[in-house]
């Protein structure tokens, strides 16, 4: 009797679905009535009976019309019967209690998603679990906030990277910050060192006067050669001149006096040097 594919099975939950029938048929929303399992003795019978969504009928209400049909004595098939009722969350066909919490509030059952899983549309009595990237959020996938990943939004790898990220940058901005610092204060205390040490530091150039040079003068009739050699009294105006008696030693035998001017002759004396220009 417990294997379901027998006749004897059959036989039985036949006739026990057509007395329900008979007794459940006149209230509101019945649908039908299914034996679940049967065991020898006395014959045990684990039966589900099928209502209407909609229907307002309430399992005291069955359990009364159970135990009026068992009051029956003669020729009834649930004479003498008790009535035991079960919980529909332990049917083996009930929810899934893996993904789903499963209650049954006046033998309705439902079938709620525990946190991390959303309803799906194959079937009430289980749950699925949103993709890769998203979460579950009132019964609805929601994309993962910046920096999580993974099932339900629980890798946070990528957010600690952008965090590791942050404050190597940061770093790496204070010591370049700092580099420019040093080095600014290191070019400034050398060129103050270089000052001090220096023999010009007291020396005041910008007061001073640009110091005459003296220079060739184009001006002279004929290009002659202008007398540039410096006296002690600054000019440069020569104080010999030929004409105040400075004997010239052009065109003259110079071997019959060389021994009488010794150290006298300029042996750089050129007798045409008055016709040289000179740049």
């Amino acid at each position: 009797m417990a294997d379901t594919t027998s006749k004897e099975f059959k036989a039985t939950a036949d006739e026990i679905v057509s007395e329900l029938k008979k007794v459940l048929g006149g209230q509101e929303g019945y649908i039908t009535s299914t034996v679940q399992s049967l065991r020898q003795g006395s014959v045990v019978a684990e039966v589900e009976n099928v209502y209407d969504l909609s229907s307002k009928i309430t399992a005291k209400e069955i359990d009364n019309a159970v135990a009026e049909e068992a009051k029956c004595t003669t020729e009834c098939l649930f004479a003498g019967a008790t009535l035991k009722d079960t919980n529909p969350c332990d049917a083996e066909n009930a929810c899934d209690w893996l993904t789903t919490t499963c209650s049954a509030p006046d033998g309705v059952l439902s079938c709620d998603c525990k946190p991390g899983y959303v309803k799906t549309d194959f079937t009430y009595a289980s749950c699925s679990v949103c993709p890769s990237g998203s979460k579950a959020e009132n019964n609805e996938c929601v994309n993962c906030p910046f920096g999580y990943s993974g099932v339900n939004c629980d890798e946070s790898y990528l957010l600690a990277v952008v965090v590791i990220a942050c404050v190597l940058g940061g770093l790496l901005l204070i010591l370049l910050i700092v580099l420019i610092v040093v080095c600014c204060r290191k070019s400034k205390k050398g060129s103050g060192s270089l000052a001090k040490g220096s023999p010009y530091v007291d020396m005041d150039f910008g007061n001073q006067a640009v110091p005459k040079i003296p220079r060739a003068n184009a001006s002279n009739k004929g290009w002659e050669p202008a007398n540039l050699e410096l006296v002690e009294s600054g000019s440069t105006r020569a104080l010999v001149t030929p004409s105040n008696g400075m004997k010239q030693y052009r065109d003259q035998n110079l071997s019959g006096i060389a021994y009488r001017t010794h150290g006298q002759v300029n042996p750089y004396y050129q007798h045409n040097e008055e016709q040289q220009r000179r740049y």
